[in-house]
């Protein structure tokens, strides 16, 4: 597991990646190939260094017709992640 310091802030979105807008901060939202019944297919990696280091399963909440929403943990506390596919923007809360 990756040792991130603050995952909250505004991202840009290009394809699947996650871009933060202030921090040096590359994320990767991709999809399980082995599905198991106890896992999501969605999850989310630390591709800052390019070595794809895991951060969570992402339990999607809803799917409007342009935004995505996620919700995660990591180390302990809860974040929401929202992507507005028109705007090509996300941002991480903390619940």
């Amino acid at each position: 597991m990756t040792n991130l310091k603050n995952l909250e802030g505004l991202y840009n979105s290009v394809g699947n990646y996650l871009i933060h807008t202030s921090q040096n901060l590359k994320l990767l939202i991709t999809s399980r190939t082995n599905l198991t019944a106890k896992k999501t297919v969605n999850f989310l990696l630390d591709k800052t260094d390019n070595s794809g280091s895991y951060i969570s399963s992402l339990y999607s909440n809803s799917t409007h017709t342009n935004i995505d929403s996620y919700t995660f943990d990591y180390k302990g506390f809860k974040y929401v992640l929202e992507i507005d596919k028109t705007e090509s923007k996300g941002e991480i809360k903390q619940c």
